[in-house]
């Protein structure tokens, strides 16, 4: 981590909050030494909650650190899109 980024492996731009979860977890652990859970909600064009995965337009995944900390656990997070997937790039709070 000495860029002070992280970078995942690909993502599928479809996957669950479990496979979001196993793609950003090490990131959170390697810098705050605690584990994460992932929530996600799917939005149709509408913007309206759906859970038609034919109607879905955008994912919002929640991450939440299980550890108390002083501060932002990271600055800024992008996701660069490539085809059918994606990678998160973080930018560490330091």
């Amino acid at each position: 981590m000495e860029d002070m980024f992280w970078k995942t492996d690909e993502i599928a731009d479809d996957c669950s909050a479990s496979s979001m979860r196993n793609r950003i977890k090490d990131y959170f652990y390697d810098i705050w030494r605690s584990d994460i859970s992932v929530t996600s909600v799917d939005y149709d064009m509408m913007d309206v909650e759906t859970d038609d995965s034919d109607l879905v337009m955008k994912t919002i995944y929640t991450v939440t650190l299980l550890k108390r900390i002083n501060g932002p656990s990271f600055a800024s997070a992008a996701v660069l899109q490539d085809g059918p997937g994606a990678m998160v790039t973080i930018d560490m709070p330091f």
